[in-house]
């Protein structure tokens, strides 16, 4: 498409949006370009021709600070419109942030309340476990005791009977495990939860300290990036002087 016809099209697609009396004076700057261009002095061979195009050169600078004068004034009306229709959609889409962060906290909460029962019954039957062990390994020990004092009365017999039955308590304590709890977290279609583990300078002399005394000459200078990086190498929870790893819980939808 040649630079006239593109112009031309431009003009046609303009001429909706801009005023007439604008459209005007674009006319007239488009003359101006069209004079100017037509009195260029190629080459320039003296002073007086040197000056002219001078002249027309800036003549130019001054059309291009018109036309540049003209596109703000016209545009205007079209930015505020814009502004206002941001500003009402993102009215409603700071609505829509908050219910999304309230549901967050109220999921990531039940999330983690469920994953603390689910602790603390391992433990309550870890515990268990123990002590079934603990009491296998007792009777274990007695029924030693007993072999011992029948082989000193020579009660060969009742001493390999006692030293089987130690033996077999020894087994089974050391088969007394605590069943594993399987992961059980809620589940809620479309959704997931998404775990980010941060890392926290909150003393950076304190942390300075700390990690020059560790030997990680990497973070002497406080770098809440590259600590960063080291919580997702880490990925659990942590805390050093001046300084934290923790994670992050967010709902995300997967559709």
């Amino acid at each position: 498409m040649s630079e006239e016809s593109q112009v031309g099209q431009d003009q046609v697609v303009g001429s909706e949006l801009i005023p007439a009396d604008v459209m005007a004076e674009a006319d007239r700057i488009n003359a101006g370009i069209a004079n100017l261009k037509n009195t260029i002095v190629a080459p320039i061979r003296n002073d007086g021709q040197y000056e002219a195009s001078g002249a027309n050169f800036r003549d130019l600078g001054k059309l291009g600070n018109t036309v540049e004068r003209l596109r703000k004034e016209v545009k205007a009306p079209y930015l505020e419109k814009g502004k206002r229709i941001d500003q009402f959609f993102n009215t409603i889409k700071t609505a829509i942030t908050s219910a999304r962060n309230q549901y967050n906290r109220e999921m990531v909460a039940w999330q983690n309340h469920k994953a603390e029962q689910r602790r603390k019954e391992q433990a309550r039957l870890q515990a268990e476990a123990d002590e079934r062990r603990r009491r296998e390994e007792e009777r274990a020990r007695k029924e030693r005791e007993k072999a011992e004092g029948y082989r000193q009365q020579g009660r060969w017999e009742m001493a390999s009977k006692a030293e089987g039955r130690a033996e077999a308590r020894e087994e089974k304590a050391d088969m007394t495990v605590a069943p594993t709890i399987a992961e059980d977290a809620p589940k809620a279609e479309g959704t997931t939860i998404v775990k980010t583990w941060k890392g926290q300078i909150t003393d950076e002399g304190k942390f300075v300290e700390h990690m020059a005394k560790e030997g990680r000459f990497e973070f002497l200078k406080p770098d809440t990036s590259a600590w960063n990086r080291q919580a997702k190498v880490v990925k659990r929870a942590l805390t050093v002087p001046g300084g934290r790893i923790y994670c992050e819980q967010a709902m995300r939808n997967t559709r």
